[in-house]
C-alpha cells in the first residue's frame, strides 16, 4: 500500500468524530489492528485498508495521466512503435533495392 493511502487512511481516521472502537467494527477490523496501523506499529492487509477505505467513503479508480487512460496511452505509444517498424522496414528494403542494383559489396 503507498504511503500516501496510508497516510490519508490515518488522517481522516484521526479527524472523523467517532470512537475507534465503532470505527473498527464498521469497517470488521480489530481495534488493536487499527490501533497499530494509526500508531505506525504495523500496515493494515490489503482486504482491511480496503473494508476501512469503503467505511470512510474513499473512491478507487484508475489515475488519468494528463486527461488520458493508460489504455490511451499504450494505444499511442504501440502507434508510434508501429510508424518506427514501418520506416525502419522501408528504410531495410530500401538499402536492400539499392544493394541488388549496385552489388552486395556497395555501401
Amino acid at each position: 500500500m503507498g504511503k500516501d493511502i496510508e497516510y490519508q487512511l490515518r488522517l481522516t481516521v484521526d479527524e472523523a468524530d467517532i470512537h475507534l472502537p465503532r470505527i473498527a467494527a464498521s469497517a470488521g477490523i480489530e481495534v488493536a489492528d487499527l490501533q497499530d496501523f494509526l500508531w505506525h506499529n504495523k500496515s493494515l492487509t490489503l482486504s482491511q485498508a480496503a473494508r476501512l477505505a469503503e467505511y470512510l467513503g474513499f473512491e478507487l479508480r484508475p489515475r488519468r495521466t494528463k486527461d488520458k487512460t493508460h489504455n490511451e496511452i499504450m494505444r499511442e505509444a504501440n502507434i508510434v512503435l508501429g510508424r518506427k517498424n514501418l520506416i525502419s522496414n522501408a528504410r531495410s528494403l530500401a538499402i536492400r533495392a539499392l544493394t541488388k542494383e549496385r552489388g552486395p559489396y556497395y555501401c
